[in-house]
């Protein structure tokens, strides 16, 4: 996580040397290792949203089975 928020800083980094107007000169594989880690960041963000949406499923299931014992309970207790 902290490689991939080195990535992104380094990304806006380079962004903004190039519109105050200087040339950047960058050490060689630096582009591409920042490219490497924003690439990196963003597969970490997809598995992120990934895991919610299934953490969100699992709640939703969780919810319809308490209100289904909820129900079989206060028909239990109407007898």
């Amino acid at each position: 996580m902290k490689k991939s928020l080195a990535g992104i800083v380094g990304v806006a980094m380079v962004a903004s040397i190039g519109m105050v107007g200087c040339e950047a000169k960058l050490p060689a594989g630096t582009m591409e290792r920042i490219e490497a880690a924003a690439n990196k960041a963003e597969a970490a963000a997809n598995r992120a949203e990934m895991a919610s949406k299934r953490a969100e499923d699992a709640a939703n299931r969780a919810d319809a089975s308490a209100a289904k014992a909820e129900a079989i309970f206060t028909k239990g207790l109407r007898k």
